[in-house]
Order: structure tokens, then sequence, then C-alpha cells
């Protein structure tokens, strides 16, 4: 980002070979509106949860998500994310957390199901070939604790690919009252991409009777 100066109270700035124009701040001028306030609230917390998504390496992701775009990934996992917050900064909806972008598809028919205490197995179709997906796309899941929580808890999928199928897995003893799961596919060859991450409300599962499996979109 090359700044230039300012015109009229804007600040002109070069980004990516196209000169863009933004607010200059100005003080506040009395008491902040309630949705001003609550909307810094948010801000502030998907600063945070960013900075969970880079110690989960997730923020080139949303690097390459912004490729050849005026917006660089930090606007894009804001923008993408704000929604999920309330105005006390909380995480309000979990299911529409996005912790990655969404650059390749989600294998069909993703199911988790409880197999015993502690131990989950999720399963999805194998067969056929998506475009845009490799056989050797990684499974990763990853687990959060609560709504004030931003950390991303990786878990062991055991190596698993989109071509296995199925994955079993259990939380392990220092996360295991973390309720909130995500399911991510990440390429791993050519460029950093993922599918978005598809939810998971692990308490909910765990106390449908028969312990019923959790289809399409998660719960």
């Amino acid at each position: 980002m090359s700044p230039e100066g300012t015109i009229d109270g804007y600040v002109v700035y070069t980004w990516r070979g196209q000169r863009c124009l933004r607010n200059k701040r100005r003080p506040p001028e009395g008491p902040l509106p309630r949705g001003l306030v609550a909307q810094q609230e948010r801000i502030a917390s998907v600063a945070v949860f960013y900075q969970a998504l880079r110690e989960a390496g997730l923020y080139p992701y949303w690097q390459e998500a912004a490729r050849d775009m005026v917006p660089h990934g930090y606007n894009l996992l804001t923008r993408a994310n704000l929604p999920a917050f309330g105005e006390d900064g909380t995480i309000r909806d979990f299911t529409k957390l996005r912790p990655t972008p969404d650059l390749m598809p989600l294998p069909d028919g993703l199911t988790l199901e409880a197999e015993t205490e502690g131990t989950w197995r999720l399963t999805w179709d194998a067969d056929g070939w998506i475009p845009g997906t490799a056989d050797d796309d990684l499974l990763r899941l990853l687990a959060m604790r609560n709504a004030d929580s931003f950390t991303l808890n990786a878990v062991d999928a055991g190596g698993a690919m989109r071509s296995d199928g199925e994955a079993r897995f259990s939380l392990p003893g220092e996360i295991r009252d973390n309720a909130h799961l995500f399911v991510i596919f990440c390429s791993r060859t050519g460029a950093a991409r993922c599918t978005s991450g598809r939810y998971y409300n692990l308490n909910t599962l765990k106390t449908w009777p028969n312990i019923k499996a959790a289809r399409s979109r998660g719960i």
C-alpha cells in the first residue's frame, strides 16, 4: 500500500496498481452511537479471531482468496466473519463463522456421528470426481471451546484424505470440552486452496436419541 496524500478529507493511496480513496479518520464528537460501539466490538473480536487463524495456519487461504483483488485477505476475512459476532464481541452464531474462504467444494454427503464416548466417525462420498478437487485433499478438523474463546484447536484426523471417505477421531483431554467443530479439506499441491468450514455442534449430536447422524449443513 503506497500513500499519496489527501484530498478533501480523503486519503489517496495505491493498492495493487489501482488508486483508491478512504475516509480520513476524524476524532469523534460526543458519545458514540450504540450501533457504532457494537460494530467496534465486533471488529475488535474479528481482529482477535484473525490472530487465531494465523496461529492455525489458515490465513494464507484468505490471502489466496484475495489474489488479484483490490481488498486484501484481512478485509475479506473481516467482511465474512462480522455477522457471526454479537454486540458484546462474543460469537453469536457459530454457523456464520468462516475460518476459511470457499475456494473449492466440500465432499458430498458429509455425515458426523458419535460412536462411543469421546469417539467420532466422519464419513463422506468418495466416489466420483468433483471439479476443482483432488483425491489427496487433506482433512483438517478444528475445535473451539465457547463463544468468547476464539482459539482454534487442531484435532488429529489421522491423515485422512478426500479419497478415504471416512475418518475416526477423538478430542484429547485438554480440549475434550470443545463443543464446536469445523470440518475443512485443504489442497496439498499447487496454490493454497481449501473448502469452507462445515460446522457441527458436538454437544447437540451427543444428546440426540440413538446418537443420530448430522447430515448436510451440520447442526
